[in-house]
């Protein structure tokens, strides 16, 4: 089926005589070729996708163990209560 698209386009201009029957042969070649790598993008589009919510996910975390590794902005602050005294029952 895709070798018909070139065909279809290309042959009305060997019928006219305005090119040489090898022009259909490249004309078909040429579309081949760039099929072939559009069709490897659209194979490989799913892993992309995945390797990017991977990397997505790898940087959330990064930045997660960043801010809980950082000091505190201010001092520890320790209240002394006073002594309580015994429960008596």
């Amino acid at each position: 089926m895709d070798q018909l698209i070139p065909v279809v386009i290309v042959a009305p201009l060997y019928l006219r005589g305005e090119v040489e029957f090898g022009v259909v042969t490249q004309a078909m070649m040429a579309f081949s070729q760039i099929f072939n790598a559009f069709s490897l993008i659209a194979e490989k589009f799913q892993d992309l996708s995945t390797f990017a919510a991977v990397v997505g996910r790898v940087g959330a975390l990064e930045e997660a163990i960043t801010e809980t590794a950082a000091p505190s902005l201010g001092p520890v602050q320790v209240a002394e209560a006073e002594p309580r005294s015994p429960i008596s029952g």
